[in-house]
């Protein structure tokens, strides 16, 4: 018998790191008797970026403070004429939309985070209560902004041992803990994306140009040995770790080897670190995010991974993130606190988010 949902119809808007485009999905939420809260994706769908704005999105960090401010506004356009058609194709209207926005600057150990598509302007152009800015509360209460989907992790994923996202960057949320364990892992898609695009190609489809390359253990053991990895968490990553601290080291060896090769020992990189993280035998792993279509990723994934591999229904591999985004969006607007501070490493949980009162425009 399917379970009966009601109330408020919330919309989780995504967009990672990776520039794919924008995720929207249609939510309800529902706390049982039990007191466990439980979920319900009624729709959801993917609106690729224009190509001027993926390149604007992609280049946001150079921008003047002008440019970006102009490009905060016409995200949160994009981002409203995308709610309108999904409105237009499913006939759900919404009660609330949840925005994560875009991420330009995150440095947390110098006390900001920055995510642009303008809460104010998607709530009037859209007419619908919207809230957005999830991370830079925490991040003033001296934590990492980042992961915030442990929370949704740990109330609507809680039969998993670990819920692994193959985004833009790779983190997981290590649910059989007391206290609950979330951290970013390595980059993922923002890198293999970068070198299949050396080879004209938008992603290297099925991991399949990382098949055809060796793994070059000098250019290994260097990836390895970056300091991050050797961090304990609350931890997390930002493009600008890209820029410092693994880019370096990726142009170094890519004078020497060609990009089959760079890619193959990259997807290794990948596969080991997270198999340093899922390395216990009896315990089952939940992956969601575009890297799960990656077919040779996942197989170098099992092979480190003493933990099994789940590869979920398409719905929760696309739009898990939007899905969580929606809850935290929920959480705020109807219940109470959204964010761990055993997860971000801040002074106190919290409640994330600010309001912005729709309207629709004249």
């Amino acid at each position: 018998m399917k379970e009966e949902f009601s109330g408020s119809l919330v919309f989780g808007l995504m967009s990672g790191t990776s520039c794919d485009g924008l995720d929207i999905a249609a939510c309800r939420f529902k706390t049982d008797t039990s007191g466990k809260d439980r979920h319900e994706i009624l729709g959801g769908f993917t609106y690729s970026f224009p190509e001027k704005l993926r390149i604007q999105l992609k280049e946001a960090a150079n921008l003047s403070g002008r440019d970006l401010c102009v490009l905060d506004r016409h995200f949160a356009m994009f981002m409203a004429e995308c709610v309108k058609y999904f409105i237009n194709e499913t006939g759900l209207k919404p009660d609330l939309l949840a925005s994560h926005g875009h991420t330009v600057f995150h440095q947390p150990q110098l006390g900001y985070t920055l995510q642009i598509g303008s809460g104010a302007t998607l709530a009037v152009l859209s007419g619908i209560d919207t809230i957005c800015d999830f991370r830079q509360g925490d991040v003033s209460m001296g934590g990492q902004g980042a992961p915030l989907v442990p929370m949704g992790d740990k109330q609507l994923f809680s039969d998993w041992d670990y819920c692994l996202n193959l985004g833009g960057f790779g983190n997981v949320t290590l649910n059989y803990h007391e206290s609950l364990v979330a951290f970013d892992i390595c980059a993922v898609n923002l890198v293999l994306n970068m070198l299949a695009q050396q080879s004209g190609k938008a992603y290297d489809e099925g991991g399949r140009m990382a098949a055809e390359g060796q793994v070059r253990i000098d250019f290994l053991d260097r990836l390895n040995a970056l300091p991050f990895y050797s961090l304990i968490s609350p931890k997390s990553l930002g493009t600008e770790w890209l820029h410092s601290e693994l880019f370096p080291v990726i142009r170094l060896f890519e004078r020497i080897y060609p990009v089959a090769d760079i890619l193959r020992t990259y997807t290794e990189h990948i596969a080991e670190q997270i198999g340093r993280v899922c390395c216990h035998t009896d315990r089952r792993v939940l992956v969601s995010g575009g890297g799960v279509w990656n077919t040779f990723l996942i197989q170098r994934m099992r092979y480190h991974c003493a933990s099994e591999i789940i590869i979920p229904d398409a719905q929760i591999v696309n739009f898990k993130e939007a899905l969580i985004f929606a809850y935290l969006g929920w959480l705020r607007a109807y219940v109470n606190e959204n964010i761990y501070a055993s997860v971000t490493g801040a002074k106190t949980n919290s409640i994330a988010g600010g309001f912005y009162k729709g309207s629709v425009q004249s």
